[in-house]
């Protein structure tokens, strides 16, 4: 009998948890395990079902009105489906489905996307492992979300050269980073952040030193590579400042979402809840030179000024002095981002993480 993994997962957004839940889905996909997810349908559904994944359609996180009937509906979904065992890929949906999860005895995986400093609930007996991404995490995950340390599996972030669900063409690296350049030698500079528009995104930060290199008379291009529910507050922020001519929002399609990360000359590295993540990995493996908030694992992802460079949250003259410095020496930030992409490689082996999606999911591959 084929093996069967059900994710559930807040929802297919254009977001660092996503792409690896995405990618932790591809590995056990190809590994012949049969792979469903409940979620709420985004920008990445058609990345999810390109993959080979299952996508059935379900509020994860319901309004308070809808929340008497979620366990209901959730028992129903698991129920038709029959998994070997549950993915739950963050903290924020334990409350509501840990209970389904042990009205039905299903063992279940625990992915740790962010920090958390309140309780999570959890069932003893039944949670197999505890997913943690950076073991800057640890302490908060043990003294504030009360999470059983011995159940901690740490899991860097690893990106695989192509997204999931892209085409596999016969491009490297290089001729990726051409398909979205254009000019020639006078080629506008591209610099971007991407990740999921939170409060832990801290986008306007990005955006405050954006004004900063525009009010200077750098006629560059800025990209934010995202979605989420501080858009419109972001979208409104770009009108009342006038950038509307130099900044760009967007959710890039499955083909190109890769290709889109590779057209940047520089990244910033915008999340200040965990510090960088799997999207600037993504970046930094692509050997884009990055720009980091100074928080969580940056530390160990980032030897500052010599695989990137660490800016204080917050300080926009620091992170534009920074971005002009590199747009100005191309020479050291090719040399920052070929070191990016080898210490990255190094600090998190995508074959290690293979092999720990793999050996967690071990009781299912087997059955």
């Amino acid at each position: 009998m084929t093996p069967h993994v059900t994710f559930l997962h807040p929802e297919l957004s254009f977001s660092g948890p996503t792409q690896r839940t995405l990618s932790t889905a591809q590995i056990l996909i190809d590994a012949g395990v049969r792979v469903s997810m409940l979620t709420r349908s985004a920008s990445r559904q058609a990345a999810a079902e390109a993959t080979g994944i299952e996508v059935h359609a379900l509020d994860m996180s319901p309004p308070p009105i809808s929340r008497p009937f979620f366990k209901t509906r959730l028992t129903e979904k698991l129920l038709n489906l029959q998994p070997d065992m549950v993915h739950m890929t963050d903290t924020t949906l334990a409350k509501l489905c840990t209970p389904v999860l042990r009205d039905l005895g299903l063992q279940y995986i625990l992915d740790t996307p962010r920090p958390v400093s309140e309780p999570v609930a959890f069932d003893q007996e039944l949670l197999k492992s505890v997913v943690i991404p950076s073991k800057s995490f640890e302490e908060r995950l043990v003294n504030g979300a009360r999470l059983p340390r011995e159940r901690f599996s740490f899991l860097a972030n690893s990106p695989g050269l192509f997204e999931p669900g892209e085409v596999r063409g016969d491009e490297d690296i290089a001729t990726a980073r051409q398909l979205l350049q254009t000019g020639g030698e006078d080629a506008v500079p591209v610099i971007g952040c991407s990740g999921h528009f939170d409060h832990g995104h801290a986008h306007g930060w990005f955006l405050d030193a954006v004004r900063l290199l525009v009010r200077s008379g750098k006629k560059w291009r800025f990209l934010l590579i995202g979605e989420g529910p501080e858009e419109g507050r972001l979208r409104r922020k770009i009108r009342e400042q006038k950038l509307g001519k130099h900044v760009v929002v967007c959710v890039p399609p499955t083909r190109t979402a890769r290709r889109t990360l590779a057209s940047l000359d520089l990244h910033v590295g915008c999340r200040v809840d965990t510090g960088p993540g799997w999207l600037t990995a993504q970046t930094m493996r692509l050997g884009i030179p990055n720009v980091v908030a100074a928080v969580g694992e940056a530390f160990a992802l980032v030897d500052d000024q010599r695989t990137g460079i660490l800016v204080k949250p917050g300080d926009s003259v620091q992170l534009a002095d920074a971005l002009a410095n590199l747009i100005q020496d191309p020479e050291r930030a090719r040399a920052l981002g070929q070191a990016g992409a080898e210490h990255n490689l190094k600090h998190a082996p995508r074959e290690e993480f293979e092999r720990a999606v793999l050996e967690l999911h071990g009781a299912v591959k087997n059955a």
